[in-house]
């Protein structure tokens, strides 16, 4: 990265040791700054880490290689994968760091916060997760609606956590099944007016 500064007509060039995305500035034209002083700041995209916490009892169940699935604060998901797990427990928190890689097209700010839901292999947890939304209750039960070439059916399904808007479905639902979501509500009214086959 190279950038010019040309306070009074003075031209300053700053060229960065390494290529990425200015993740932050502090330079402005015409002020003072000593040798030591952070200008800008620079992150390499491919460099970049999540962090997770997790309990150790959690933490005996992740292994690297082990796939993440990313929630992102604009409402959409990406895979990682799990990079490492300290062996070490913090002695304040009392839980250990996974280190998870995101992918390399993802761009995401140092210091940004997000929702990490680890799929560990040796566990027999949830691997779905869908908007809460498109989870609606019918007759006690919780339901999906599921697309089919005539239309939507309904799907019981187990849901596991909620959390930040999104549940984890562990069991009812197939990977690569296609769901209402926005509009769930809406087709739980007209089965409320005696439309639709329970499936």
């Amino acid at each position: 990265m190279t950038a010019n500064l040309a306070p009074d007509g003075h031209s300053v060039k700053i060229v960065s040791p390494l290529s990425g995305r200015v993740t932050a500035q502090n330079a402005a034209l015409g002020a003072f700054v000593r040798t030591e002083t952070e200008l800008f700041r620079v992150s390499d995209p491919r460099f970049i880490r999540i962090e997770a916490q997790l309990t150790a009892t959690d933490a005996t169940k992740v292994k690297p290689g082990d796939g993440a699935i990313l929630l992102l604060p604009n409402g959409g998901s990406e895979q990682g994968t799990v990079r490492s797990v300290t062996p070490a427990l913090d002695p304040q928190t009392r839980t250990q760091t996974v280190v998870i890689t995101p992918p390399a097209d993802l761009l995401l700010a140092p210091g940004e916060t997000l929702q990490v839901r680890i799929l560990a292999k040796s566990s027999t947890g949830p691997d779905i997760v869908v908007p809460e939304e498109a989870i609606q209750n019918l007759d006690g039960r919780d339901t999906v609606f599921l697309r089919t070439a005539d239309g939507f059916d309904i799907r019981h399904v187990t849901v596991g956590m909620r959390s930040g808007g999104r549940a984890a479905i562990i069991t009812g639902l197939n990977s690569g099944e296609t769901i209402a979501t926005h509009n769930a509500f809406l087709l739980k009214a007209e089965i409320g007016k005696g439309g639709g086959d329970e499936e």
